[in-house]
C-alpha cells in the first residue's frame, strides 16, 4: 500500500510536552499511543498535539481523546482497507507493524478516500 503517513510511537504515560517535541522535531503527522503492554490504544493527530500541548503540557497522552485505529496484516489490499473503513465510521487509521521493530505504517481514512476518488 502507498500513501502512508509518518508516525511517532509513544507510551500512554508520556507527557504531552514530550510528544509535542517529538512531533515538531520529527515532522510526524500522527502519534500512535501504546499501552504499557504494547497494545495500540489509539491515534493522535499532529494538530491536536500542537494545539493542546501549551495548555496541558504535563498531561499524559492517555488523557486526550484518541482516534480509533485498527491493526491490520501487511498483506491487506487497498480494497480490503476501504472495506474496513466502510464497516466502522469511527476507525480513522489502519496500522501495520513493520518487521524487526522498524515502526509502523499508517494509512489514514482520508488517504483511502482520496485514492477512491482518484480511481473512480
Amino acid at each position: 500500500m502507498h500513501d502512508t503517513t509518518p508516525a511517532a510511537v509513544v507510551v500512554e504515560s508520556a507527557p504531552l510536552w514530550v510528544v509535542s517535541d517529538m512531533v515538531q522535531n520529527g515532522h510526524y503527522d500522527v502519534v500512535i499511543v501504546m499501552s504499557e503492554d504494547d497494545e495500540v490504544l489509539g491515534l493522535l493527530r499532529r494538530d491536536a498535539v500542537l494545539r493542546l500541548a501549551p495548555r496541558l503540557p504535563e498531561a499524559p497522552v492517555r488523557m486526550l481523546p484518541l482516534q480509533r485505529a485498527l491493526e491490520i496484516e501487511e498483506a491487506t489490499t487497498l480494497s480490503q482497507a476501504r472495506a474496513l473503513f466502510d464497516l466502522d465510521e469511527e476507525v480513522q487509521a489502519l496500522l501495520i507493524e513493520k518487521p524487526m521493530m522498524q515502526g509502523w505504517t499508517v494509512l489514514l481514512r482520508e488517504s483511502v478516500e482520496e485514492l477512491r476518488r482518484e480511481v473512480a
